[in-house]
């Protein structure tokens, strides 16, 4: 269930890859892909497994992991050469960000270790954060989950934020099929979503 937390909403610093408005969330995330290094795999020897919002609640991934049959009884990852696609929104709403953060971050090694992958895109919700603009969406117990500052760690240049930039690309084509936590802009090209990635990249780091 969503819980929203009273607290002061970080300042936003930077400016986001776009001059465009950032009123509704998943225009945000939609404006982003109008940018347009796209993360491109080859077709997998395995299947392909695509996992929405998880928003903080480690529990209900646990669950959906175990039912597609991709990590055992301990955790680890038991899919052998399939993929995971999560489609982006890991952070907020849920009081358990970290140690999801912390499963994915663990079961995309152990998958690469077994021939299989774990691909992890950005969703609006991780766009909110570098913006420092998830306050409102954060449970009470997720303030510290990330430090003591977890605005800082998000803000583009910052630590986590430096984690998404590297981990969580806006676009991955995998096989012929082209994943994103949002749509894709009506003609769309390889090169134009390579540009998307880089782009956001540069931004998430404080390049840009």
């Amino acid at each position: 269930a969503s819980t929203r937390a009273a607290a002061p909403v970080c300042r936003r610093r930077g400016r986001a890859p776009t001059n465009e408005s950032y009123a509704e969330q998943h225009s945000m995330l939609a404006l982003l892909t109008t940018l347009a290094l796209v993360l491109v795999a080859p077709a997998p020897p395995g299947r392909v497994v695509a996992l929405g919002d998880l928003h903080g609640d480690a529990a209900v991934a646990v669950t959906a992991l175990t039912a597609a049959g991709l990590i055992d009884a301990d955790l680890h990852w038991s899919g052998g050469d399939a993929t995971l696609v999560q489609l982006g929104d890991v952070l907020d709403r849920g009081g358990e960000e970290f140690a999801l953060w912390g499963l994915l971050e663990r079961l995309r090694l152990e998958a690469r270790s077994a021939g299989g992958r774990v691909v992890t895109l950005l969703g609006n919700h991780e766009v909110l954060n570098a913006l420092g603009k998830a306050a409102t969406y954060v449970h009470p117990a997720g303030h510290a989950q990330f430090g003591d500052d977890r605005c800082a760690a998000f803000r583009p240049g910052g630590a986590l934020a430096a984690r998404l930039a590297d981990d969580f690309p806006v676009v991955a084509v995998v096989g012929d099929s082209v994943f994103a936590h949002a749509s894709l802009p009506r003609g769309a090209t390889l090169g134009s979503l390579a540009r998307l990635n880089a782009e956001t990249r540069a931004w998430l780091l404080g390049e840009r």
